[in-house]
C-alpha cells in the first residue's frame, strides 16, 4: 500500500538510516517504556522495538493497518501497543498503559510546543527526545539575555536538564520540509527548581513577566502585582529596576516568584 505523507497532520517521514540510528543512540539508557508520537511508516518504530516495549499512538488511519501488518508478532507478544486517535485525546489512557515512559516523536510544528509542555508537567514522564522544528527547540533550549529566551525556556529549564541532541537537514525527510529540524532532550529534574503544586501559578507569573519582552520586568508585573510588593521584592534580591525579562536566569525567575508568592499569601 502505498503511503502519501498527509499536509494536514504535518506529515514528513524520517527516512535517514543514519538519523534513526542516531535517535536511537540519544535513548536514554534505563528500563521505560517508550510512547511514540506519530510512527509514521514505523521506520524508528522497528528501531525501538529492538530496545524497549513501545506504546504508539497515531492520528492517521491509513497508517494504521501498514503498522499492524508490520509489527504483527509485537503486538501478540505485547511488546507494541497501538492507539489509534490524536495523542492529546487518549493522553491519560496512553501513559496509564506503563509506570513510567520515555517520549520519542517526531512532532509536527502545530502541535510540538503544545505536547512538549504537557510532557514536562506529567510526572509520568521522564525523558523527552522529540524532533521538532529547530526554531522550536531552540526556543525551549534557549540561555538568557538570548532573542529566544522567554517563559517556555524558563519552565523548560525549571523542570528539566536541556538540550539538543542532534540536527537534521531536511533532506533526512520524506517529503522534505522546508526547514530545518532538531533532536530535542529533555530529562526531569529530580528535584525541579518550581514545586508541581505550584506550577500553574509560576507559568502565569511568567505570562505576565514575558508579556511585552522589550519593556522592564517590573512594567509587565505591574498588571498582576502590587507595585510596593515588587519594588520589595526587586530590591531585596538586588534585580535592577530597569531589567528587562530575557535578562534574567530561571533561579533568579524562580527566586523573584518566590518572594512575590509570599508577600500576597
Amino acid at each position: 500500500m502505498q503511503v502519501v505523507a498527509k499536509k494536514k497532520f504535518g506529515q514528513n517521514f524520517l527516512k535517514d538510516e543514519f538519523y534513526l540510528s542516531q535517535i536511537i543512540e540519544s535513548m536514554p539508557e534505563n528500563k521505560n517504556t517508550v510512547l511514540e508520537i506519530g510512527p509514521g511508516l514505523g521506520d524508528l518504530t522497528g528501531k525501538l522495538l529492538t530496545k524497549k516495549a513501545v506504546i504508539a499512538v497515531e492520528v492517521d488511519s491509513d497508517l494504521i493497518e501498514n503498522l499492524e501488518s508490520k509489527f504483527k508478532d509485537n503486538l501478540q507478544n505485547g511488546s507494541f501497543r497501538l492507539l489509534h486517535a490524536d495523542v492529546l485525546t487518549v493522553w491519560d489512557e496512553a501513559l496509564s498503559l506503563a509506570p513510567k515512559v520515555d517520549i520519542i516523536a517526531n512532532l509536527p510544528y502545530y502541535i510540538a510546543t503544545n505536547i512538549v509542555l504537557k510532557a514536562i508537567r506529567d510526572e509520568r514522564v521522564e525523558n523527552i527526545l522529540v524532533m521538532v522544528q529547530r526554531e522550536v527547540a531552540q526556543k525551549f533550549c534557549a540561555l538568557p539575555k538570548s532573542s529566544d529566551f522567554g517563559a517556555i525556556s524558563v519552565i523548560c529549564d525549571a523542570m528539566c536538564q536541556r538540550g539538543i541532541a542532534l540536527e537534521l537537514p531536511p533532506s533526512a525527510f520524506e517529503p522534505a520540509p522546508k526547514v530545518f529540524s532538531s533532536v530535542l532532550k529533555l530529562t526531569k529534574r529530580q528535584n525541579p527548581l518550581v514545586d508541581k503544586a505550584l506550577l500553574n501559578g509560576f507559568e502565569n507569573f511568567l505570562r505576565h513577566s514575558f508579556s511585552a519582552p522589550r519593556k522592564t520586568l517590573i512594567k509587565n508585573l505591574s498588571n498582576a502585582y502590587d507595585k510596593g510588593s515588587l519594588q520589595a521584592a526587586f530590591e531585596k534580591l538586588t534585580i535592577s529596576l530597569n531589567s528587562r525579562p530575557h535578562e534574567l536566569s530561571t533561579e533568579l525567575f524562580v527566586k523573584l516568584f518566590s518572594e512575590l508568592n509570599h508577600s500576597i499569601s
